[in-house]
């Protein structure tokens, strides 16, 4: 992204991390593996730019379109002069042990993972000073042990059982300074805390009916503890607030099923599950108080065939499936001023059915091809209370500043997707080989925007890949690569402009949004 206040380009990012393991076997029966890994990016990111102005333009977007900004699916430029950027670093640790007993097995797994980010948006959208500073510092702990035991297989029954302990923490504090709007709770600093503390017995079977007959049981029963604190300080107006909250939570959690041998390549099954997504608090900077969020639990069908046609070199899976979530954490943009993003509630429903291959189509030739299609209906559930989109009417269906959702199409759900892809090695004499990539992937219109704005439908698209490379065996390769070769415009998230228009909309293009031409190396030793 190209910045017209200063020539600044954004959305730039440098990556790099690093990752080991260690294996032990100390005695017979017993295997310990010790991982470790650590991940740094460093981004002028995220900006985003106008996609459209509604009636009378804003301040801000005014100075945009001085400076020359064409508002559109294709800008990739902005107008700020605050500092952006983004810099977050991920690490954890691992032990798991493998213990012998017999014809069982015991498992133990320790994890432990932190997160760090600090960055700074200019939210204005403005060369001048509305909203340079818009900054957060934020960390997050967790730690996880895992204790499971697993019998023998072969007999008429299989299964695994264990406990798990989850504990997670997190901190984050906020700043915002509006130095033009003196109204209170503008300029501020939050301090969020959070934790989430979960524990769990849980067991699988397999029960073989007979050699070609199989029922599945399991089952969870979890108990999660939750809490958060919120101290607020406007420092412009010396005001303060605060607010905390806890609850507790007890669920079950199962999984039903079963699978035919049709032969000893073709299999079918059925399964029904329920999942469980815990709930939480609402910790937005912009709200005093804690807004309870409700879990979220899943209850999904699907049916499926699994072939494999191997004088054909053709592999074949079908699957259909329903699900039902009640309790969907939704969140939704208010147009302000500010504008605030909301947790909410609501009930979502999907039903589709999915299709996938790979099939090598010359006997001796490394000639592979892949492909996959699904198709989902996605929509709303009963969802009565939805909130309206930026300058929705009551003619549109906004009453008392809400609207029924219930029945309506799910945002970032595509009714069709798919992609095809084809690899082809060429050996060139001893280690040496080309290797060949082709694929596109597809998926069809969808909402990019959260409560359903007409607006706010992108159309459909298909992305172009491809690369050739040079490798000596599995000791390194040397790769000439293009992505989104047609250079393809797209955006994944559309949004209520900050401080723009009422109904006024930017869009978050990501940076796989432009055609990519580059090299890359890897080396294995």
């Amino acid at each position: 992204m190209k910045n017209l206040a200063d020539d600044r380009v954004f959305n730039g990012r440098d990556e790099w991390g690093v990752r080991g393991k260690l294996k032990v076997e100390p005695t017979d029966g017993l295997t310990v593996v010790l991982a470790g890994d650590y991940y740094k990016r460093d981004a002028a990111c995220c900006i985003w730019t106008l996609r459209d102005i509604s009636g009378t333009p804003s301040a801000s977007e005014g100075l945009s379109l001085i400076a020359g900004i064409e508002p559109g699916r294709d800008n990739l430029e902005q107008n700020i002069n605050g500092e952006l950027f983004t810099r977050n670093s991920i690490y954890g640790a691992s032990l798991a042990a493998d213990y012998e007993l017999g014809d069982y097995t015991l498992t133990s797994i320790t994890a432990w993972r932190g997160y760090r980010n600090t960055d700074n948006n200019d939210a204005d959208s403005a060369p001048i000073n509305i909203l340079d500073v818009n900054s957060a510092r934020f960390r997050q702990r967790q730690f996880t042990q895992e204790l499971r035991l697993a019998s023998p297989v072969g007999g008429t029954i299989d299964y695994v059982v264990g406990l798990f302990y989850f504990d997670g923490k997190v901190f984050s504090r906020s700043v915002q300074r509006f130095p033009t709007l003196p109204f209170p709770f503008f300029s501020k600093q939050v301090d969020n805390r959070a934790r989430t503390r979960n524990a769990a017995i849980f067991g699988q079977a397999n029960i073989h009916v007979t050699e070609d007959f199989r029922l599945i049981a399991g089952g969870r029963l979890l108990h999660e503890k939750a809490e958060a604190s919120k101290d607020r300080l406007d420092f412009a107006l010396n005001l303060t607030s605060t607010a905390a909250a806890k609850k507790k939570d007890t669920a079950v959690v199962w999984r039903g099923g079963l699978q035919y041998d049709f032969s000893d390549d073709i299999m079918a099954f059925a399964t029904i599950t329920r999942g469980y997504k815990g709930g939480g608090y609402d910790t937005n900077i912009g709200l005093a108080t804690l807004p309870d969020v409700k879990p979220e639990k899943p209850t999904n069908i699907e049916l499926g065939l699994r072939t494999a046609f191997p004088d054909a070199g053709l592999i074949f899976n079908l699957t259909a499936f329903h699900t039902k979530v009640a309790g969907y954490q939704a969140s939704a943009r208010d147009a302000g001023p500010p504008p605030i993003t909301r947790i909410l509630n609501g009930e979502a429903k999907t039903k589709g059915i999915e299709a996938d291959f790979a099939w090598r189509p010359a006997a001796g030739a490394d000639w592979s091809i892949y492909g996959s299609a699904a198709y989902t209906d996605g929509a709303w559930g009963d969802f009565t209370n939805a909130p309206c989109y930026s300058g929705q009417t009551a003619a549109q269906g906004c009453v008392g500043e809400a609207q029924d959702l219930t029945g309506a199409r799910l945002p970032w759900s595509s009714k069709f997707s798919g992609n095809i892809a084809t690899n082809f090695t060429q050996p060139l004499g001893g280690d040496l080989k080309l290797v060949f990539d082709l694929g596109l992937n597809y998926r069809s219109s969808q909402f990019i925007a959260f409560p359903n704005d007409p607006r706010a439908l992108q159309k459909g698209f298909a992305l172009l890949n491809a690369s050739v490379a040079l490798a000596g065996g599995d000791a390194w390769r040397v790769s000439l690569f293009g992505k989104n070769l047609t250079d393809k415009r797209y955006s994944i998230v559309d949004f209520t402009t900050p401080l723009g228009s009422p109904g006024s909309y930017s869009q978050f293009i990501p940076y796989e949004a432009q055609r990519v031409v580059g090299l890359s190396a890897e080396f294995g030793f």
